[in-house]
């Protein structure tokens, strides 16, 4: 993974909830150039930033659609990383903690999104392994895109194992507001 820097605040539970809902970071290789990219993202959210390097560009943009964002990136580049924060539950688990106890699950557990907004329930996707791309469950790839893509594929995706730095990422943010 080659390292590369963009000027943004990574960390967004200070910053108040605006009308996207999800920061999504994405590392890709591509030879498409960073205008050429900007032009394709611009349309699906705000705070739209890329860092490049020869080969490889971070986008970083703040959406309701990360799914659509990978979706994209996956036509024309290969999708070597990517990250979604739900800033929203951010902010309303600092600002707005209803229980003093937290329930995490992971995405297999298929709870209706409002009842886990209206419990701020935290849920840890699945990866979903396809085609050397890496999916979250529900947040980068919905169902709908995954049928379509074994109904055109020969291989069927597989599930990986949780990224253990993400686990210890969430845990160490919940331990900060709950008991």
């Amino acid at each position: 993974n080659e390292n590369i820097s963009i000027d943004i605040e990574n960390n967004h539970k200070d910053s108040s909830f605006n009308s996207y809902r999800y920061c999504t970071e994405v590392l890709i290789e591509t030879v498409l150039t960073k205008k050429e990219l900007q032009d394709q993202l611009k349309y699906f959210g705000d705070s739209l930033v890329i860092g490049e390097s020869v080969n490889f560009k971070r986008i970083h943009i703040h959406t309701n659609i990360p799914e659509v964002i990978v979706e994209k990136l996956s036509m024309y580049s290969n999708i070597i990383e990517s990250k979604v924060d739900d800033m929203k539950k951010q902010h309303e688990v600092i600002n707005n903690r209803k229980n003093k106890i937290c329930l995490i699950t992971d995405s297999i557990a298929d709870l209706p999104s409002k009842y886990v907004d209206d419990n701020q329930i935290q849920v840890f996707p699945i990866s979903i392994l396809f085609d050397k791309t890496a999916y979250f469950d529900k947040l980068t790839i919905k169902n709908y895109n995954l049928f379509e893509m074994i109904d055109l594929s020969v291989a069927y995706p597989k599930s990986a194992a949780p990224n253990l730095s993400e686990v210890r990422k969430m845990l160490n943010f919940i331990s900060n507001y709950y008991d």
